[in-house]
């Protein structure tokens, strides 16, 4: 009976809760998409239990603006805006980019490293490593990796023609972007297509476990967004311990292993390293801040 009640009052605040968002864009007389209290708690759970594609989940929240150049919507967390005009998403992602740079996913570096990527940063730690990483994106210092590319796809080809029975597309082509990542990103040869054939690498099964989005993984993802301090309180993470270890140990042997024979390779790690070695060189190590001196340790962990 307690249990019951508990559970009653629970659903009510909700309830309440979400009447109270969706009157949110109402009282401001913004734009929004009219939805029932009801028809929201379906569209979250189609959302949250994973029962449409992300793809699908996106296409029906835009559709749902139809006729409307920009609208206000219940998110999962937050209230949202949902931009349709294209002149107003040029404005947001090019022109006015500077009010608008951070991003919505959860970052936590002390206890999960993998998560502060340039893509979930925020703020003056995502403009500190944004300002690191430009230089390494021009046009000729990537022209030079075009070589794996090539390969890589090559690999692909070959796997394919010598195949006469039906393939999962899908996970060839993820198979394709993981030889890509491991080239071009340490310029290693992993053939990851032979994972397809039963053929073990460790490095497939660690960057399946960090890149698949798991039933697990995605409810991990909703409880960080959601309750940020209580995740943290019991050492929630996305990424596993042995994953993160993985990671930074094979980073760490790649570096170690070409300071020592002086081996280059046409690379994003090697571009990072130039960067770093260059760095060292002109004096020129900067902090986020951009006064402090970064110490080597710190330096190695952005690697």
């Amino acid at each position: 009976l307690v249990t019951a009640i508990l559970g009653a009052l629970i659903l009510l605040l909700f309830y309440v809760k979400t009447s109270q968002k969706l009157l949110y864009w109402k009282e401001r007389n913004f734009p929004y998409a009219e939805v029932t209290v009801f028809e929201l708690y379906r569209k979250m759970s189609i959302f949250v239990f994973r029962l449409k594609s992300m793809d699908a989940v996106v296409k029906d929240m835009y559709d749902s603006g139809a006729g409307m150049k920009y609208f206000g919507q219940i998110g999962l967390h937050k209230n949202e805006i949902v931009l349709r005009d294209p002149d107003m998403v040029y404005n947001v992602m090019i022109k006015d980019f500077t009010y608008f740079m951070d991003r919505p996913f959860p970052v936590d570096e002390k206890t999960d490293p993998l998560s502060g990527h340039l893509f979930a940063l925020k703020g003056d730690r995502w403009r500190a490593l944004r300002y690191k990483l430009a230089p390494t994106f021009t046009t000729g210092k990537l022209r030079t990796m075009s070589k794996q590319l090539f390969e890589s796809a090559d690999s692909i080809v070959e796997y394919v023609s010598h195949k006469h029975e039906p393939l999962e597309v899908k996970q060839l082509v993820y198979s394709y972007t993981l030889d890509i990542i491991a080239s071009v990103a340490f310029g290693m040869k992993v053939d990851a297509h032979k994972y397809l054939d039963g053929e073990r690498s460790q490095f497939v099964d660690m960057s399946l476990r960090f890149f698949q989005m798991t039933k697990w993984r995605f409810f991990k993802f909703i409880m960080i967004t959601l309750f940020k301090d209580f995740s943290k309180a019991v050492g929630l993470t996305l990424t596993e311990d042995d994953v993160k270890a993985f990671f930074f140990d094979l980073v760490r042997d790649i570096i170690q292993h070409r300071k020592e024979t002086g081996r280059k390779s046409n690379d994003f790690l090697q571009l990072m390293m130039n960067m770093k070695e260059e760095d060292e060189k002109y004096g020129a190590k900067m902090s986020e801040t951009k006064k402090e001196m970064v110490n080597r340790e710190e330096e190695d962990k952005e690697l």
